[in-house]
């Protein structure tokens, strides 16, 4: 019986006088450490960034492993390449030093044959030399010296220059047909050859590009992180210039997008707007409807294929965008009435509320009907809307102007009938406590009374 009356007390914005506002306290401090987490908003606004960054790098992963394998492979066709030249050469070694000594012998021919040549050119220079000296001499005037060197230098060229530089222009030319015939009979040997060193360079290219293709992936993905890491440090940074209730709001309007989610596009723009702005609980609460409905749209668009959805994305957040600079000015208002019932029943709650938390729960438990436990609910939650109403409206009257005590009365009522935890003003609630614990248990002895005589 002690449960029900304690949820119908609870259910009637008085208290619940048992363990269970402890458990609830424990809630409400959870909830709140939750909400005044700053990492907490730092990884929402995040989320869409996160996402987009976790697809990116498994695209460039994707992209990196295919580039890696193309370089793996190009290295292994390298290897390969180099392999099969250094065989082609043992194979064509052989055929190689042929190519090579005829090469050889038709350079020596080659020299010889310019040597000889050189030597048969400078006789010849020194004969006409002599035989204009010998013209020049007097008419009927011989030099027997002169003669002699002419016939000596005339012999030595007819009969060794001129047979040399023949021998040697014989020699080349038998060179020169040896070397075209070695190299026509070690043809395939010398295509082999020059087939394996052009795939060795074209396996050396390729394995430049593929090393450069992995390059530029992993570049791509440090700057995708960098850009992450970058934005991270800006959305940080906003966060702690947000007010406590700032963060509170928005960590709190952000709860239903966290827990089903959702990933929004909050940029560091929106979060800037929020400081420079300002902005209450409302406008943030606007901003966080604006931000969800268009998530929801776009998610409808991308899973429908539907591109009326993307319209609707859009119409839906400049709705309640639009709503933020109308909350601006009724916001001071509100706090100035909150403030004055606030300070109002602050006093008496405290003297008031742990003694009529204990004598309302212990009186409650010895009630045994269900009727009674109904009634005692009903008049219990009456009697405390009333005096919350009274006892705020009252402080308010002396801390604040006529029309904010006015304002606060209501305010208190209202809250007073919903929740033990949102009464009009927390302590005002507490305040009336007393009063409403001591007409429940009134009226419950009676009704208990009734019942067993």
């Amino acid at each position: 019986m002690r449960k029900i009356i304690l949820r119908s007390f609870l259910a009637s914005s008085i208290f619940a006088f048992t363990a269970a506002p402890v458990l609830a306290q424990d809630a409400d401090t959870e909830t709140a450490q939750k909400f005044a987490d700053p990492d907490r908003l730092i990884e929402t606004v995040l989320a869409g960034d996160a996402t987009d960054l976790e697809a990116t790098l498994e695209e460039l992963d994707g992209a990196l492993l295919a580039a890696q394998t193309d370089l793996d492979t190009a290295n292994t066709d390298l290897q390969q390449a180099e392999t099969d030249f250094l065989q082609v050469q043992t194979d064509t070694a052989d055929a190689i030093q042929a190519i090579d000594d005829a090469t050889a012998a038709v350079n020596d021919t080659q020299f010889e044959l310019g040597s000889a040549t050189s030597d048969l050119e400078t006789a010849q220079g020194d004969l006409a030399a002599l035989e204009a000296e010998k013209a020049a001499l007097p008419t009927g005037t011989t030099d027997p010296d002169l003669d002699a060197q002419i016939a000596a230098l005339e012999t030595q060229i007819t009969d060794v220059l001129e047979p040399a530089v023949v021998d040697a222009g014989t020699a080349l030319q038998t060179a020169s047909d040896d070397l075209l015939l070695v190299e026509e009979e070690n043809a395939d040997a010398v295509q082999a050859l020059n087939d394996a060193e052009g795939a060795v360079d074209a396996a050396t290219t390729d394995a430049g590009d593929a090393q450069a293709a992995v390059d530029d992936v992993n570049l791509k993905i440090v700057a995708a992180q960098d850009g992450f890491g970058t934005g991270s440090a800006e959305i940080t940074a906003l966060v702690e210039q947000l007010t406590p209730e700032q963060l509170f709001a928005l960590n709190r309007s952000l709860n239903d997008t966290v827990n089903n989610g959702l990933v929004l596009n909050f940029s560091a723009e929106q979060l800037q707007a929020v400081i420079d702005g300002d902005y209450s609980k409302q406008q943030i609460n606007s901003l966080t409807k604006a931000l969800e409905s268009e998530a929801r749209f776009l998610a409808k668009a991308e899973a429908s294929g539907d591109d009326k959805f993307l319209a609707k994305a859009e119409s839906q957040k400049q709705k309640f965008l639009s709503r933020i600079d109308g909350f601006s000015g009724k916001d001071a208002a509100k706090s100035s009435v909150k403030a004055a019932s606030g300070d109002a029943a602050k006093g008496a709650a405290k003297i008031a509320v742990k003694g009529a938390a204990k004598s309302a729960a212990k009186d409650a438990a010895k009630v045994t009907a269900k009727g009674a436990a109904k009634s005692a609910a009903k008049l219990a939650a009456k009697g405390a809307a009333k005096s919350a109403a009274k006892t705020a409206a009252k402080g308010a009257a002396k801390s604040a102007a006529k029309g904010a005590a006015k304002t606060a009365a209501k305010s208190a009522a209202k809250d007073a009938a919903k929740t033990a935890a949102k009464s009009a003003a927390k302590d005002a609630a507490k305040s009336a406590a007393k009063v409403a614990a001591k007409s429940a248990a009134k009226n419950a002895a009676k009704k208990a009374a009734r019942g067993r005589s």
